[in-house]
């Protein structure tokens, strides 16, 4: 969605932290995104290199996509056109929500 494979506009740890919050905000507003093998009763461990597994029900995987795309988009608002993208990836991610 960033298209930038090479990691050289987001760099490996700033997308962890931001994934990190974004499973924090999803974990806030329903703790039923995440899967486990009994009742979700704490937070699955955040991945802590790229690749790591997260544990989220398949249909909350691409609003989490798009939560991280507002966050990385939002630290580059600088450029307005950055924050009206960041905008249209928080509106799929509300939607993808309710």
């Amino acid at each position: 969605m960033l298209r930038d494979p090479a990691a050289t506009r987001w760099l490996d740890p700033e997308m962890l932290s931001d994934l990190g919050d974004a499973l924090d905000e999803m974990w806030a507003r329903r703790q039923s995104c995440f899967y486990t093998a009994g009742i979700v009763t704490s937070m699955p461990a955040k991945p802590a290199v790229v690749g790591g597994t997260v544990y989220l029900q398949d249909q909350y995987r691409m609003p989490a996509a798009h939560y991280l795309s507002y966050l990385c988009l939002l630290s580059d608002s600088d450029d307005a056109a950055n924050l009206t993208l960041a905008m249209k990836h928080y509106d799929i991610y509300e939607k993808g929500m309710n």
